[in-house]
């Protein structure tokens, strides 16, 4: 489907060239190399795409967890001592420092035993299995929020909501990795400095930036997001945005499926 640009690396009869053979005229026309790295970057962009509602999704998890915090009962198992409210965003990271170890030593040697594959599973479902996931910590927030709203006390201990940022952030960095990776293999090579900032900037920039589109959406739309969250929709909200990234998961099937490494083109 992007054969087309081909046409950009024929020298017609207009084109002026230098004694080397390049262009004097570099917009009208493009070296094979050239084209062939755009072709890769276009080839790279579906992928790409699907880890924007991904990080709309971990932005207004992450967002909305201290205020969940707040009301509920922030002592640990009922004891003294409190757990601060922003305090819960640690165990995102927590998370995934304690995943990190356990998937290298122990998950990676299981799999590529399996599978006799150097690192167990391809680059592109590690990154499936990171969004797959970020459906399940949403749904899993959802649920949550449900328990916590049918207490208007705010008696439920604030630890129930440590499972859904525990797994948002070992799916953030399932995906995350596993995107720096695969961009790092497809990448032009006069481009592989780019392959470690690209994805993670533009799809969380993006992702972000979404997310303040969708409050305003979901704020015209109805009173889910007030102040007091005992009288808002957050479960709903959560559950909404775990059936779009639902579909962003299908879309990434889809799209890697069709995929071929450049090692297959």
């Amino acid at each position: 489907m992007i054969r087309f640009l081909d046409k950009a690396a024929i020298v017609t009869p207009h084109d002026e060239l230098n004694q080397d053979g390049s262009p004097k005229e570099p917009w009208s026309l493009c070296s094979i190399q050239q084209v062939e790295e755009v072709k890769i970057l276009l080839r790279l962009l579906p992928v790409w795409a699907t880890f924007v509602p991904f990080q709309l999704a971990i932005s207004q998890l992450r967002s909305y967890i201290a205020v969940q915090a707040l009301q509920s009962d922030t002592r640990l198992f009922g004891s003294n001592f409190e757990i601060p409210a922003p305090f819960h965003d640690v165990f995102f990271k927590l998370a995934a420092a304690i995943w990190i170890p356990i998937y290298a030593k122990l998950l990676v040697p299981a799999a590529q035993r399996i599978t006799r594959k150097e690192g167990g599973i391809t680059v592109l479902q590690r990154v499936g299995t990171g969004l797959f996931l970020g459906v399940v910590s949403l749904v899993v927030a959802g649920l949550i929020e449900e328990k916590r709203k049918r207490r208007m006390d705010s008696s439920m201990g604030s630890v129930w909501l440590i499972p859904q940022i525990a797994v948002a952030g070992v799916a953030d960095k399932m995906s995350l990795v596993g995107l720096v990776i695969f961009s790092q293999q497809e990448f032009p090579e006069r481009m592989k400095v780019v392959a470690w900032w690209a994805p993670l900037f533009l799809a969380r920039g993006l992702g972000y930036s979404l997310a303040g589109v969708l409050v305003s959406a979901v704020h015209k739309g109805g009173n889910w997001l007030p102040n007091d969250l005992n009288q808002g929709k957050l479960d709903y909200y959560f559950f909404l945005i775990a059936g779009l990234l639902l579909m962003n998961f299908v879309c990434f099937l889809y799209y890697a499926g069709k995929y071929k490494y450049r090692c297959q083109v």
